[in-house]
């Protein structure tokens, strides 16, 4: 709000300038932008920086009679937390950005609770190298780490361990190329490796170990480590053969 000194009231500033929204584009779908042009029919937008929005060289306008329909943006939404739960507002264009903000940064994965969203980078990124599946080996939880999708195999692991043997699925779905086998590759090398795991690692997991885009992982006796190199075994096409006497990760 500001003082207005002629009418001796307070009067709340103008949308223009001050609030940001989240514009409509034809690119990005959304785009966080402030008013540029009080008054007209039609509103343009302008960046943080003052940079006017366009698309294909024309500014992006809407009806200003319809301004008061758009979301309006809030701060956290811009800066790519690594949960979408920790925003106080979700809508599609926050969750969009913070994907799109933590994407640009190199940070592939974005969780949504215990969901986690990843976008495949078309490029090869240091998030697999032996201290990262050292430090999610080594964790309890997986909401104390960044993103990740050794994240979800600890999650898999823990249910499997703490509710009495029942067993997990790891359900991984996306559009053609978006790397759903080499997802399901990486999810279960780290759950073969956190079944077997005391507290070294003596191989480095650069490269994931197996190939079957889905395997089944059983649940280790306590008092036997017999079964362990039974652990893994690869399924023979993308349906995992499940023995409902034996709890499993699939």
């Amino acid at each position: 709000y500001a003082y207005n000194a002629d009418s001796m009231t307070m009067r709340k500033e103008t949308d223009f300038g001050t609030e940001r929204y989240w514009v409509p584009h034809p690119e990005l779908v959304f785009c966080p932008g402030s008013c540029s042009s009080p008054g007209g029919t039609e509103t343009g937008f302008i960046t943080e920086d003052g940079t006017t929005i366009e698309s294909n060289g024309k500014p992006v306008v809407v009806s200003t009679s319809q301004l008061g329909e758009l979301m309006k943006v809030h701060h956290a939404q811009l800066v790519g937390v690594g949960n979408i739960c920790e925003l106080v507002v979700v809508d599609n264009a926050a969750v969009l950005h913070t994907v799109r903000t933590r994407y640009e940064r190199d940070e592939i994965y974005t969780f949504v609770s215990k969901m986690l969203i990843a976008v495949n980078p078309f490029q090869c990124l240091p998030l697999y190298s032996k201290d990262v599946l050292a430090e999610y080996l080594r964790a309890s939880e997986s909401d104390i780490l960044a993103p990740h999708i050794y994240g979800l195999g600890l999650e898999a692991v823990n249910g499997l361990q703490q509710n009495g043997g029942r067993s997990q699925v790891v359900l991984i779905s996306g559009e053609s190329g978006a790397g759903k086998t080499e997802t399901a590759k990486i999810v279960m090398s780290y759950v073969a490796e956190a079944i077997g795991f005391g507290g070294e690692l003596v191989r480095h997991p650069s490269q994931p170990r197996y190939t079957g885009s889905v395997a089944e992982v059983s649940s280790p006796e306590p008092k036997s480590t017999e079964r362990r190199g039974k652990a893994l075994r690869k399924g023979s096409s993308r349906y995992g053969i499940l023995d409902p006497e034996e709890p499993s990760i699939q």
